[in-house]
């Protein structure tokens, strides 16, 4: 059985994180620019992947919004995980 999250920035998804059942640590896969640098990255839990992803987006758009969001709260939707923060900002404005 396989662990999997989706990573989500301001309504932007990041990437996923894998974890087969063999494996101590999750896997990032990107999603898109600028999370490639974190490709293939290995995560010990879900909010240690989404911090580093926040730190990405954080220094690629200089939004100090993104720094200062809590932590990833996983929750189960219709039998996939999915990570997502509890405040949002627009990324747009």
């Amino acid at each position: 059985m396989r662990d999997v999250y989706v990573v989500e920035i301001e309504e932007i998804t990041a990437g996923i994180l894998l974890r087969d059942e063999s494996e101590a640590e999750f896997r990032f896969f990107a999603a898109s620019e600028p999370f490639d640098l974190i490709e293939a990255a290995r995560f010990g839990d879900p909010r240690e992947a989404q911090r580093a992803a926040e730190r990405l987006y954080a220094q690629r758009f200089g939004d100090p919004k993104a720094r200062l969001q809590p932590p990833a709260v996983a929750r189960r939707v219709s039998g996939r995980l999915s990570s997502r923060t509890a405040d949002r900002a627009n990324p747009r404005s």
